[in-house]
């Protein structure tokens, strides 16, 4: 405003408002507002679609899924996991030594066997590599078996080449004794069970029904993992998991929720009784963050969107700017009377309307990210902002428009006051 009144005494900026528009707005005063009834009737159908919708909304817990759009290693990590029917990223326990190790395998192995790890769909750990005696026995039995069908002097008439290489090949490997101890396991198989700095690894490899996506399923994985390493000293196992951080995780921000929310939503009360010192004012300004978001969720359930660990984020965004959008209506409100709903509309209403279009290019712009993650906090801000500035002006004005209605009847309107608004057609 400082601004704008130097302009004027300076004349370097010029507001075109002409008599003409004065007048052609102030005319707009005492109208009511148009199709307040059916704008009333949309919303409210709106509201219970939303309803049904907040119930079905699904907040997706894979972080790989917020990444690069249709990406390379997207589509082979999708067609391996298809192939092998497990996921390519298994759970990671560390050992710091090979007795450890064995008794991890031996103790998981057992406890899947009790149906105690139902999210467990396969183990592979070195030990597996390495049979028990009776195992071993039973193979050194079938080797010996192997080398005197071998030695048959029929085989020695063979004239093929490629099936002399083979039968070669199948004489050397029946000529190897089982590996007995972890230094008889090949280099290549090995590797990725040791460590470079000692130790190893075991490899938990969750059962595909139980998808990283869902919230309920991570809790459940962390679950078993937890009853597996009850049993086990802290310092001689460690787990590398992301259902463990993000059950964590999950645990920390609805533990914490539960007196953040209601502390922000009381600060934000006191802030505006401050302002308004009025509690149906106050009241009244809760309706397009209410109704505002509650539709944000029916728009994600309509086009089947999910939410993440980004566009979460945008809801302090969103329930900022609704409640600006109601107070500025209501500072109007104030201002103008009941009587001019429609006025104030024309004026404030649009304002806010051209305040939403603003933040929503702003924000909205994030969709045309080839990044998952800030796509999808462009469609959520989009979809809350728009819903919030219609709940702020449009819903908000049809419903005090329509509590003209049924007040009005029994409304006794004071001589002198009558007297002064008659040129209202109402």
């Amino acid at each position: 405003p400082s601004l704008i009144y130097l302009s004027e005494k300076t004349r370097s900026f010029k507001l075109k408002k002409t008599k003409e528009r004065i007048l052609h707005i102030d005319k707009q005063k005492g109208k009511r507002f148009p199709y307040y009834k059916p704008i009333i009737l949309f919303f409210s159908l709106l509201t219970l679609f939303s309803l049904f919708g907040v119930f079905k909304v699904r907040f997706n817990a894979d972080f790989y899924h917020l990444g690069y759009k249709n990406s390379l290693s997207d589509h082979l990590r999708e067609k391996a996991e298809q192939v092998i029917k497990m996921p390519i990223k298994p759970i990671i326990f560390y050992a710091k030594n090979w007795q450890t190790t064995e008794e991890l395998t031996d103790t998981i192995s057992e406890m899947k066997k009790n149906g105690e790890l139902p999210t467990l769909g396969k183990l592979d750990s070195l030990s597996h590599y390495l049979p028990e005696e009776k195992i071993l026995k039973e193979k050194r039995k079938i080797l010996k078996e192997i080398r005197v069908l071998l030695n048959d002097s029929v085989l020695e008439k063979i004239k093929e080449d490629n099936e002399k290489i083979k039968i070669k090949r199948l004489i050397q490997m029946a000529e190897k004794a089982p590996a007995q101890s972890i230094l008889d396991v090949p280099d290549d198989l090995k590797r990725q069970f040791v460590s470079q700095k000692g130790g190893f690894f075991v490899f938990y490899y969750p059962d595909p029904l139980f998808s990283l996506s869902d919230t309920g399923n991570i809790k459940k994985i962390s679950e078993d993992l937890e009853k597996i390493t009850q049993k086990f000293l802290p310092e001689n196992i460690f787990i590398a998991s992301e259902a463990f951080i993000f059950n964590k995780l999950f645990t920390k921000i609805k533990n914490q929720s539960f007196y953040i929310l209601p502390f922000t939503f009381l600060l934000m009360f006191f802030t505006l009784w401050l302002n308004f010192r009025s509690i149906k004012f106050v009241f009244a300004s809760f309706i397009p963050l209410v109704s505002g978001t509650l539709w944000t969720f029916g728009w994600i359930y309509l086009f089947r969107w999910e939410l993440n660990y980004f566009n979460i984020t945008i809801f302090p965004v969103i329930i900022g700017v609704s409640l600006n959008y109601g107070v500025h209506i209501l500072h109007r409100l104030k201002e103008e009377g009941r009587e001019n709903i429609f006025f104030i509309f024309r004026t404030t209403g649009i304002s806010v309307f051209t305040a939403a279009a603003v933040n929503i290019v702003g924000i909205g712009s994030l969709i045309f990210s080839f990044y998952e993650g800030l796509s999808s906090m462009g469609k959520l801000g989009l979809a809350g902002l728009l819903t919030c500035s219609l709940a702020g002006s449009i819903f908000m004005l049809s419903l005090i428009e329509i509590r003209k209605d049924y007040k009005g009847k029994n409304l006794k309107i004071k001589p002198e006051i009558l007297e002064k608004n008659k040129h209202i057609d109402t």
